[in-house]
């Protein structure tokens, strides 16, 4: 572990005393489920259950959105621009 901390130390020493990215200016607001929720939570967490169980499962829980900072604003993130 110390090891792992005294990379993590170095990184960002490297790195630099970035600002962070601004956060979103807007709430999360609340949205429907999509139509093939269900079946995307099988592959990625529900493999195990049926269609019907995952349903019951999320029955009744708040959707929300949440606008985020697109990728390449982010500090130290890859851009296209940045290869040339």
């Amino acid at each position: 572990m110390e090891r792992l901390r005294d990379r993590y130390a170095a990184i960002a020493q490297a790195l630099g005393d970035e600002p962070a990215p601004p956060a979103a200016s807007e709430a999360p607001v609340q949205v429907e489920p999509e139509p093939a929720e269900v079946a995307y939570l099988e592959t990625l967490f529900f493999a195990r259950l049926t269609e019907r169980d995952i349903g019951s499962l999320v029955a009744g829980l708040r959707r929300l959105f949440a606008a985020r900072a697109p990728w390449s604003s982010l500090p130290g993130s890859f851009s296209a621009s940045s290869t040339s």
